[in-house]
């Protein structure tokens, strides 16, 4: 059960159990000031993918306006980067990669390290249970910022809409065709290997250099 309490506090946390052992040696973040970060981390709306419908143009500005009402209890740093859609295929164009960093709570006091929280599903969204991780922590964020990444295709990160496969009713294996065949070329671009390229990528962004991985079931 993913309810479960911690029953020791440790240092080093399970990361991302399930990815593909290429995925899971992922190397370390490159340290990174925001405003020198390569093309990956371009905030800017003018990353649209298709500038000729301007949709991509209209899902930046909402995500700004995500960004500018994150004002719940913690005050934390929210914010947004672009990537590739598909590293592979520069033409395919990009797709935001939403987070939120809490600071940590003794903020005179040295910090000690980030932790980052991965939520599990898959499908989940990892901002989605903010309040569940920072209860989680507990203690552990007085001295440790944490960081909550939505993975590409879940909460702010341009969620991926497939109705019926989302609403647990019907054939699950017809839903999942079907969904397939709604996100055509891009349905092989949402696995795990990509989404911790995605995660150092946000890394780079935020200038930080090791971190804490927590996964969650699938996470």
């Amino acid at each position: 059960m993913r309810r479960r309490p911690i029953a020791t506090a440790v240092t080093v946390f399970v990361a991302l159990a399930l990815l593909p052992p290429a995925a899971s040696a992922m190397p370390e973040a490159s340290i990174k000031h925001p405003a020198s970060a390569g093309p990956e981390a371009s905030a800017s709306p003018a990353a649209s993918a298709d500038p000729r419908t301007g949709e991509d143009d209209d899902r930046d500005r909402l995500a700004t306006r995500m960004d500018r009402g994150c004002n719940f209890a913690a005050r934390p740093r929210c914010g947004h980067i672009r990537v590739p859609l598909d590293r592979h295929r520069p033409a395919a164009g990009s797709i935001r990669i939403a987070y939120e960093l809490f600071p940590r709570r003794q903020v005179r006091r040295p910090l000690r390290g980030t932790i980052v929280a991965v939520e599990g599903g898959p499908g989940y969204s990892s901002t989605g249970s903010r309040a569940y991780y920072r209860d989680l922590f507990g203690p552990l964020l007085d001295r440790r910022q944490l960081l909550i990444i939505d993975n590409r295709g879940t909460g702010k990160s341009e969620a991926i809409r497939c109705r019926q496969l989302q609403s647990y009713q019907g054939d699950y294996e017809q839903a999942v065709g079907r969904c397939g065949r709604q996100l055509g070329r891009r349905s092989d671009l949402y696995g795990s290997r990509i989404a911790a390229r995605d995660l150092v990528a946000v890394l780079d962004h935020l200038g930080l250099d090791k971190v804490d991985l927590y996964g969650d079931s699938y996470g």
